[in-house]
């Protein structure tokens, strides 16, 4: 008899374990941290996290220029933010909305993504880092491809990142319009 109380133990627990996954990964849960993260983002928490991205997978020495989805022509496609006091965040987040719930400007096309590029004198870092995109499960960017999560930056040509046009900078002197990093402290 305990033997067999014992398996039913163990299945219960296999069974309890494999419930809480599919509700953290699949259900309720994720939804729920995926609408909060997407409610919450504003342009400095983007900023921050494209530095920490660069800090955390790279030399620290690249720039990175940051792309939204655009819509205007009916299918998604990657747009350079050239001005980071002129781009509107919730323009673009109504954009992400609509095609989430609606079907509304198909393409595969990450949402926000980010595209490094060395600063002067570093080396390019590996390839699997220069592409990156904003998971909203994760709340951070996130390499385009990687083991667990992959995704398509765009399916469409964008208009390359260069030194010029890179907007995120590990030397925030380097461009002023590139607020420096925010630390956790803060």
């Amino acid at each position: 008899m305990a033997k067999r109380g014992g398996k039913n133990l163990l299945a219960l627990v296999a069974l309890v374990t494999i419930g809480g996954l599919v509700a953290i990964f699949g259900g309720p849960l994720d939804v729920s941290a995926r609408l909060l993260n997407f409610a919450m983002l504003t342009e400095p928490k983007l900023i921050k996290e494209a530095h920490a991205y660069i800090d955390e997978r790279t030399d620290g020495r690249q720039a990175a220029c940051l792309y939204v989805v655009n819509c205007d022509g009916g299918s998604a496609r990657l747009t350079l933010v050239s001005d980071l006091a002129t781009w509107n965040l919730e323009d673009t987040k109504r954009d992400i909305w609509r095609r989430g719930s609606s079907g509304f400007c198909p393409g595969r096309t990450t949402n926000i993504g980010l595209q490094l590029i060395p600063e002067p004198g570093a080396q390019p870092d590996v390839e699997s880092h220069m592409l990156s995109r904003w998971s909203f499960f994760n709340d951070r960017f996130i390499p385009r491809s990687g083991r667990f999560q992959s995704g398509a930056f765009s399916d469409k040509d964008w208009e390359p990142c260069t030194l010029e046009r890179a907007l995120i900078r590990s030397t925030p002197s380097l461009n002023p319009q590139t607020p420096p990093p925010v630390s956790a402290g803060h």
